[in-house]
């Protein structure tokens, strides 16, 4: 049995918030940042196109639009892109994975492991990094880490995945999914749909793979992924874009020409943050 849910220290909730969102904004964008993103969001102010983004004026097909589309969207409020504006979404996504930490936490282990981990993971060199930059890692984790947390907080439900309300449940996991493709890319579902499979089976409940839940959830990820994929299709076409991400999957796989790293790479990193 879970501790029954108690509610975190709105304090420790204030200190991520101010250790995440007090310094992003502070120094220039540099290379380190991965200038393509702000520039692409640029030429998206610049040319009105939101279908199809574009980097020097050449379609810029390697990573979804997410991101890219927030950055731009502040920069149409804000005036421009300053450097604060395209790394807000990074800090902004940082911060809800650490209070999705936090209400994890509650709800699986008190109160008091819930603290426990926002503190680690809040002061980790990795996470806070990437906080603070405008790479894409930072709304990816949000995304995957919200997929997660929910199927944590529903599977316990008697009918978690039954009638109306257990059809949403299942949808709003999926659409967690479709926000983790559309911030970087679909490798999210080989990172949680196993896991949540094997959770399954171990606890003997197939009730998230039933036919209704899965086609509901299965339904509501295509539709919102077709927001950017059936207008990017008919403006580029279909075959370039498999054959893009045909080159880009494989390359991360098996470490080709464009990722001359090995697929451990990132292995001895993670495990000393």
């Amino acid at each position: 049995m879970n501790p029954p849910p108690s509610r975190l220290p709105p304090a420790v909730a204030a200190l991520a918030a101010l250790l995440l969102l007090s310094t992003f904004g502070l120094r220039p964008l540099e290379e380190q940042d991965s200038m393509r993103f702000p520039e692409v969001a640029r030429e998206i102010l610049e040319t009105g196109d939101w279908a199809v983004l574009h980097l020097h004026g050449e379609p810029y097909l390697l990573k979804p639009p997410l991101q890219i589309w927030a950055v731009a969207a502040l920069g149409r409020v804000a005036g421009g892109i300053h450097p604060w504006v395209a790394r807000l979404p990074s800090a902004l996504a940082a911060l809800g994975t650490v209070l999705l930490t936090a209400w994890a936490g509650t709800f699986l282990i008190g109160r008091r492991g819930a603290v426990l981990a926002v503190a680690v993971l809040a002061t980790g060199t990795l996470f806070f990094t990437l906080s603070q930059m405008t790479r894409l890692d930072s709304l990816y984790a949000f995304f995957l880490t919200l997929a997660v947390v929910l199927w944590l907080r529903w599977r316990e439900e008697p009918r978690a995945f039954e009638g109306g309300r257990g059809l949403a449940r299942a949808c709003a996991i999926w659409a967690a999914l479709a926000g983790a493709t559309l911030a970087k890319g679909p490798m999210g579902f080989l990172f949680v749909l196993p896991v949540v499979a094997v959770d399954a089976a171990l606890r003997r409940d197939g009730r998230f793979f039933r036919p209704a839940p899965l086609l509901a959830g299965v339904a509501t990820c295509a539709v919102l992924l077709s927001v950017w994929v059936v207008p990017l299709i008919d403006r580029v076409g279909w075959e370039e874009i498999r054959e893009l991400a045909a080159v880009e999957i494989g390359e991360r796989v098996t470490g080709g020409s464009n990722y001359e790293r090995p697929w451990y790479h990132y292995a001895p990193g993670i495990a000393v943050d």
